[in-house]
């Protein structure tokens, strides 16, 4: 598999976990307009690659790590297994001295999208410190 063929196959899965499978609220999402994103799944010559510029951009955008869309292997960005990862990191974080809390609770207020993830998924639904 190509570096391409990754990105777009990563591109794809984060499409389906993170927009439902809507390409053009994924465009909306991250900036750009539908049109190039369309492009980067069609065939002949109007297809695109997506770049590495983009593939960086897009993993900025949903707090990603870098790197993530060149590696087949990386785990889900959502469902129930991305989703329990994230209330252990939340049981761990409760474990936490105060400044080291304060520090997660800085960057949640900066990555809205993971905070939201975590208040609507947690066993108590929610009701915890955030």
């Amino acid at each position: 598999m190509t570096k391409h063929d990754t990105r777009l196959t990563r591109l794809q899965q984060l499409i389906n976990e993170r927009h439902g499978g809507n390409t053009a609220a994924f465009a909306d999402f991250i900036g750009k307009k539908r049109p190039q994103i369309y492009r980067l799944f069609s065939e002949g010559k109007s297809q695109r690659n997506v770049g590495e510029d983009l593939a960086r951009e897009i993993e900025q955008k949903h707090d990603l790590p870098v790197g993530w869309m060149d590696a087949a292997d990386q785990p889900p960005t959502s469902g129930a297994g991305f989703l329990d990862r994230l209330i252990a990191l939340q049981k761990g974080y409760l474990a936490l001295a105060e400044p080291e809390r304060q520090m997660i609770d800085t960057y949640l207020r900066e990555h809205p999208m993971l905070s939201e993830a975590l208040k609507a998924n947690t066993p108590d639904k929610g009701q915890g410190r955030r």
